[in-house]
């Protein structure tokens, strides 16, 4: 075999480890977000912008918790498939219901 072939060869198994790789991980990803969740208009969503304006944007969350220091208001949770990924979506309010953080992990 020439060297070209082998190349070709390795190129081609390499294209074809990558895209099995990234339908496995992909293929198993299970989120549940809150009725009329957005991702663009999470995206949007600043420091400081205030609770009740978050409320009219984009509605609200799934579950909210409220610590000591800060509510949290969570606008996706894991799936059905308890297994799967799945991206989670909160936003960190300060006690007087000013944006602090907006998160996007992939869980």
């Amino acid at each position: 075999m020439t060297l070209k072939i082998i190349a070709t060869y390795l190129v081609s198994f390499v294209i074809f480890l990558s895209l099995a790789f990234g339908v496995f991980v992909y293929s198993n990803i299970d989120t549940e977000y809150a009725p009329g969740y957005s991702e663009e208009i999470f995206s949007s969503i600043n420091a400081g912008d205030y609770s009740n304006v978050i409320l009219q944007r984009i509605g609200s969350p799934i579950e909210q918790i409220k610590t000591e220091t800060e509510d949290i208001w969570i606008y996706s949770r894991q799936g059905k498939n308890k297994k799967a990924n799945y991206y989670e979506r909160f936003i960190l309010f300060d006690k007087s219901g000013h944006v602090k953080k907006r998160k996007k992990p992939f869980i």
